[in-house]
């Protein structure tokens, strides 16, 4: 009886999250953009519930969710990187705009957060560089990496 309820209830996740994306959807095609995110973090949730005991997932920009093999992120996969090529941690730089990069940024000894970047990253990095439109990679990279500041 207990293995029924679980299903059920699965199966109403399930169709609660088809009828959000739906909302989505339309709320896209029609440009209500707050009706849009609105159903997009319902989204969210909703798979976050039915996806936890295998996956993690992040809400990396307001508009890209991305669902990840458990245990796996972006500081995960630069950590073994980087010991497979033999890089010291303190040599690293990561650069990033996204909640997707947090973990990121926390394994790194350089860690910058571009300007137009996420709330999250920019707290969660030590530096900050100018915006993707304004070169704010190539600044990150002369500034840090190659120590001139021009």
């Amino acid at each position: 009886k207990e293995d029924k309820k679980m299903y059920l209830s699965n199966e109403q996740e399930k169709a609660h999250l088809y009828a959000m994306i739906d909302l989505a959807d339309n709320a896209i095609l029609q440009g209500d953009k707050k009706q849009a995110l609105t159903s997009l973090y319902f989204i969210k949730t909703g798979l976050e519930n039915i996806l936890k005991d295998k996956y993690s997932s992040v809400l990396s920009q307001p508009y890209v969710y991305e669902i990840l093999p458990k245990g796996n992120n972006k500081g995960t996969g630069l950590k073994k990187l980087a010991k497979k090529l033999g890089i010291k941690q303190e040599e690293i730089m990561a650069i990033g705009d996204g909640n997707n990069d947090i973990e990121m940024f926390e394994y790194a000894n350089y860690s910058v957060a571009m300007e137009n970047g996420t709330e999250l990253a920019k707290k969660a990095a030590k530096y900050q560089t100018d915006s993707n439109e304004n070169d704010g990679v190539a600044k990150a990279i002369r500034k840090y990496a190659l120590n001139n500041s021009n």
